[in-house]
């Protein structure tokens, strides 16, 4: 498995002029392949340096744009390490679009969750459930609002983040703060 990959960044000269900014591409090649992302970042292309690859200058702007392209190489790095451990194929695709954060899940949240599930009881209240297992689910739903707010100081709590040390805290919460 060839774990090599080269990251360049290069402007678009042919979508500016010498008066307009050039929009910053960056480009992953791996095994002789490559994709393109654009970074969401202008340049003057009289400030660019084709070998660095990066803006001239010594100015905040300057220093502000090369640091985030840095930032940018780093996090290649550390999602190619990660591809690694998982022993993920690597392509410069999957760099890019890990890189964009395509194919994730957003983290979804506790509270989100929960609010979401007893909405479609409440629709199915009075047909395959009873309307009183409707109102107990958004009883739990106001406990748990409460104990995140009392124990973890919190208006919500990621749902990958529950543990078994969420779950025993929520179970002393209730025995011992709501009597149940």
């Amino acid at each position: 498995m060839d774990t090599y990959h080269h990251v360049s960044f290069y402007t678009r000269k042919s979508r500016s002029n010498k008066s307009s900014e050039s929009d910053i591409y960056l480009r992953v090649t791996v095994n002789s392949k490559r994709s393109d992302m654009s970074i969401g970042r202008k340049v003057d292309p009289r400030k660019w340096n084709v070998n660095s690859e990066k803006m001239m200058g010594r100015s905040q702007e300057a220093q502000e744009l090369n640091n985030y392209m840095d930032v940018l190489k780093n996090k290649l790095k550390r999602i190619q390490q990660t591809l690694l451990e998982k022993d993920q194929r690597i392509t410069a695709t999957t760099l890019i679009r890990e890189l964009k954060g395509i194919g994730k899940n957003k983290s979804k949240m506790t509270l989100e969750v929960f609010k979401e599930h007893n909405e479609k009881m409440d629709r199915l209240s009075g047909k395959s459930i009873s309307k009183s297992t409707a109102k107990r689910y958004w009883t739990c739903y106001n406990h748990l609002e409460q104990f995140l707010k009392e124990v973890y100081k919190t208006e919500d709590f990621r749902m990958k983040d529950i543990d078994h040390q969420f779950i025993t805290r929520f179970e002393y919460f209730f025995k011992n703060y709501k009597k149940v």
